[in-house]
């Protein structure tokens, strides 16, 4: 249930009280009104006000029970619909017994309970709390008046029972017409018009639940992110229209492969999540990577004209609390896993770690305190750029990949990764209107956007532990052939491994969407950081690269 619906719940809980406490009240008023003109003496009045009182008072003290145990302050209790409109059918019935019986002028309060009864509850009760009180109401005029030969109040009466049976069922029927425009228009609202599945609305709202919940129960939640390879160009090629069937494809295929009563969601875009309550890494790795296989075989519109000859898709999966200890942080770490997949040359799943937390383990005191400092950093740039932080995400897996490839050192390898990781940290100085500006930046622009690495190095200079990555750091847009800033190195005069992440940083530059450019394919950002040894890159540093690359052709 959505906040909203928990919100309208709520409010006509408390309408729902309101009037029940009125249906209560109004027969000890009707009481009071009618001795008030009758002329019952003093004695007679106030003991008969007494015993009215006194039934008030134990009623009112059973609906606080009854209201108690409705919000579960009593689980283990559960109260059947058809007691509390009896309790407030006999509560009426015992006010006209006692002002005047079948003369009562106070018939009309044994709508009270059918009303409420109408609007609470489904149309079996409600036509039995009606028929209930008609059968009351007439019975009560044959019975006080037998020997009379016509019978004025039976028939007289026979009218409101007539009215209460109406009133029951057409009230019940509004309110069930009602409550199913709601179902009916809540299900709009939380689900993708598309494919059929739950919406970005539902899903949060939902994985907000599921990890509360299974926070407090000590369960482990696994959430999988899928998207669509190439889906922009599969658009562009055969329109929205061929776009939104294969939406609806992939839709039924997640049917398919997973369980009846799992969450599937459509987020947006060329996105779906799924949610699996009670599931480990290792099994929801095996049930994405069925998906995936799913989707490659499966046989789309038109997919011999798109590369591959193949609609794909890319996944990233995430679990809670083990990594991730909120909902929005299990979305992130699932989205980083899908896009680190997708980076990765595409149809694959990826599952989300975290390299500090890698190296972390095991680690010395000196060693926990230096990667405390470095998550610190990365938080700044993370809440000032989101694009740069997860561009250095990429950057530093890139790093591992490749440096664990060429055989480096242990010291080399670390040096290479939290250098990766702080080199453009820098550019939590540059004004927001430049780092964030969607088009080609000016010379002026660009000449304190070239400022970043000497910021960046800075900024760790007196961070004895890091001291070691300030070279890498300040020296990452040096080129080759001496054209690089902030200093002009170039050849050899270049730090090894900043001439690598140079080539690293670059390549993660050519594949990702930017504004201002179209992102290339990984095979195109290969032959262009081929292109470039020897003048923008160094030789060495792009033969490094390349046989740490190859270990992603095939996984």
């Amino acid at each position: 249930m959505s906040m909203l619906e928990r919100e309208k719940q709520l409010q006509f809980n408390q309408i729902m009280q309101i009037i029940k406490l009125a249906t209560l009240a109004f027969p000890l008023i009707a009481y009071f009104q009618y001795f008030t003109k009758s002329s019952a003496g003093v004695e007679d009045f106030f003991r008969r006000s007494l015993i009215m009182i006194l039934a008030f008072a134990i009623l009112l003290i059973v609906y606080t029970l009854l209201y108690m145990i409705e919000l579960k302050l009593d689980p283990k209790y559960k109260i059947k619909p058809w007691i509390t409109p009896l309790i407030n059918v006999i509560s009426a019935f015992t006010a006209i017994l006692y002002t005047g019986a079948n003369m009562s002028d106070y018939k009309y309060l044994l709508l009270l309970p059918i009303i409420t009864t109408g609007m609470e509850h489904r149309k079996i009760i409600s036509l039995t709390i009606g028929s209930v009180s008609a059968v009351l109401l007439l019975a009560m005029d044959i019975l006080l008046a037998p020997y009379e030969m016509v019978n004025t109040t039976f028939e007289n009466d026979l009218i409101l029972a007539c009215l209460f049976l109406v009133v029951a069922w057409a009230l019940n029927f509004y309110v069930e017409l009602e409550r199913q425009h709601s179902i009916n228009l809540n299900k709009l609202l939380i689900t993708d018009t598309h494919t059929g599945l739950y919406n970005y609305r539902y899903f949060i709202d939902h994985l907000e639940a599921e990890t509360k919940k299974a926070e407090k129960e000590n369960r482990i939640i696994s959430l999988l992110i899928f998207n669509i390879d190439d889906f922009k160009f599969y658009n562009d090629l055969y329109g929205h229209t061929a776009g939104d069937r294969v939406l609806a494809n992939i839709a039924q295929i997640l049917r398919t492969n997973l369980d009846e009563n799992t969450t599937i969601a459509r987020p947006g875009g060329d996105g779906f999540a799924v949610v699996l309550p009670d599931t480990d890494l290792r099994r929801a790795v095996s049930i994405a990577e069925k998906i995936r296989k799913a989707v490659e075989n499966y046989p789309f519109h038109g997919v011999e004209n798109i590369p591959g000859k193949s609609l794909t898709i890319s996944a990233g999966v995430a679990i809670f609390p083990e990594k991730a200890k909120t909902a929005m942080e299990l979305v992130d770490q699932a989205d980083d896993a899908c896009n680190r997949a997708k980076f990765m040359r595409k149809n694959r799943v990826e599952s989300y770690y975290s390299i500090l937390e890698e190296i972390q383990t095991g680690a010395d005191s000196d060693a926990k305190e230096l990667l405390a400092v470095i998550k610190t950093l990365i938080a700044v740039i993370n809440a000032k750029d989101r694009y740069t932080f997860r561009h250095t995400e990429r950057v530093v897996h890139l790093s591992d990949t490749i440096a664990k490839a060429n055989n480096f050192s242990e010291k080399d390898r670390l040096n290479l990764i939290y250098a990766a990781y702080l080199h453009d940290v820098g550019k939590v100085s540059i004004p927001e209107e430049i780092l964030m500006k969607p088009g080609r930046l000016s010379d002026q622009e660009w000449e304190i956007m070239k400022n970043h690495p000497t910021t960046a190095a800075e900024m760790v200079k007196n961070i004895d532990s890091l001291k070691k990555t300030m070279p890498i750091i300040w020296q990452h847009h040096e080129r080759y052939d001496g054209k690089g800033y902030p200093n002009g190195l170039k050849g050899d005069e270049i730090h090894p491994l900043a001439a690598l992440l140079t080539v690293i940083d670059s390549f993660d530059a050519m594949t990702s969407v930017r504004p201002y450019q179209d992102p290339k394919t990984f095979e195109q950002a290969i032959e262009e950081v081929r292109r470039c040894s020897g003048n923008h890159f160094s030789p060495k540093a792009v033969e490094q690269f390349m046989h740490g690359i190859s270990s992603l052709v095939i996984k």
